[in-house]
């Protein structure tokens, strides 16, 4: 109900009260870390990530290690400082412990999904590319859901920065659960003037309440925009200028 604080409280009372197995413990330990980032404290979540990072550590539990470092990074501000996280999830892949195969394998696809985003970002087309052609041999090879769904986002995001709206939408149509995607999707449904997949794909995303790390990251704000485009608008004129 956006009340942060109180959250954590309830949280707090839970893990208190029941005794959770490992990866149940890991699991909402990530959801309470994302309610840092649901009221804008980007420094409280990397605490909070840190902390189960260091636990899934502690535990040999690479995939979850791997997978907080994951999201500290997709969370990060910072690109440079985010591809050292993104190295740190890679690195415990590796290490393979206590995690079956195929769940390090679909880690590693998230991951390599994430370098293509901060690649991005940085505008670093070359990095992109190069991990964007590591996940393609990945979902061609491993005849896998969810390493698919990674290699689709990632496709939709290089083909979108690159203003190739149709072939992005062929792959963003394919990953319509992550909010990354939905909201690249819904944007290149206005370029291209499909105005009725625009509006249904905004809905989509300002009704999805799943309690994950992306949805906080992408959907409140989208709301927000929703709910007053002109402030919107200033703000991303404003953002756009900045060097």
């Amino acid at each position: 109900m956006g009340d942060q604080v109180r959250a954590r409280k309830e949280y707090e009372v839970g893990f208190q009260k029941f005794s959770l197995p490992e990866l149940q413990q890991i699991l909402w330990k990530t959801r309470e870390a994302a309610t840092f980032v649901r009221e804008g404290d980007y420094e409280g979540a990397q605490h909070a990530f840190q902390a189960i990072a260091d636990y899934a550590h502690s535990r040999q539990n690479s995939q979850a290690e791997a997978d907080t470092y994951r999201q500290m990074a997709v969370c990060e501000q910072n690109p440079k400082q985010a591809l050292v996280y993104l190295g740190k999830a890679e690195a415990a892949t590796q290490d393979g412990k206590n995690a079956l195969r195929i769940a390090i394998t679909q880690e590693l696809a998230q991951i390599l999904r994430a370098r293509v985003e901060v690649a991005l970002k940085m505008g670093n087309k070359e990095l992109a590319n190069s991990n964007l052609s590591r996940l393609a041999d990945m979902s061609e090879s491993a005849n896998d859901k969810l390493i698919e769904l990674a290699y689709h986002g990632a496709a939709g995001a290089v083909l979108f920065s690159e203003r190739k709206y149709d072939q992005a939408i062929s792959h963003l149509e394919e990953d319509t659960n992550n909010p990354f995607s939905l909201k690249l999707l819904a944007t290149a449904y206005q370029k291209i003037g499909y105005s009725a997949g625009a509006k249904r794909t905004n809905e989509t995303l300002t009704n999805l309440n799943d309690p994950t790390l992306e949805q906080a990251l992408v959907v409140p704000a989208f709301r927000k925009c929703s709910e007053s485009p002109s402030s919107c608008a200033a703000t991303t004129k404003s953002a756009s200028l900045k060097k």
